[in-house]
């Protein structure tokens, strides 16, 4: 079984290599990560926003640059999300207007019967 990091390591990990401040290969040989495939993870879930960037606990350790820091990270993480989120949107409008179809479901629809059909 390999090594388990800590949520803290593995988001200077991604913010590291985010950053540019290291590459993939130097993150597997300072930090010991086995293999890029781990990374690859950590890195899709840091951008998406889905990584703590401080462990509850550690405020009090951490200097005021180092608590500005973190939030402007995470305000950041947020604005890009935002973004996702909006050309997501965009996304389905023009298909739902191109293909005339409806993409996004009804709450309270009922599944089709051609789904049952289908088992």
């Amino acid at each position: 079984m390999g090594i388990r990091y800590s949520e803290s390591t593995i988001f200077e990990i991604c913010r590291r290599i985010d950053t540019g401040e290291i590459s993939y290969s130097d993150a597997q040989r300072e930090y010991g990560v086995k293999s890029q495939g781990s990374i690859g993870p950590w890195l899709r879930k840091y951008r998406a926003g889905l990584l703590p960037c401080i462990e509850m606990g550690k405020y009090d350790d951490l200097s005021k640059e180092e608590l500005i820091k973190a939030l402007e990270e995470s305000n950041r993480r947020l604005e890009t999300s935002s973004l996702q989120a909006k050309a997501y949107e965009a996304i389905i409008e023009v298909a739902e207007e191109r293909f005339k179809i409806e993409i996004r479901k009804k709450s309270g629809t009922k599944p089709s019967n051609d789904s049952k059909k289908e088992k």
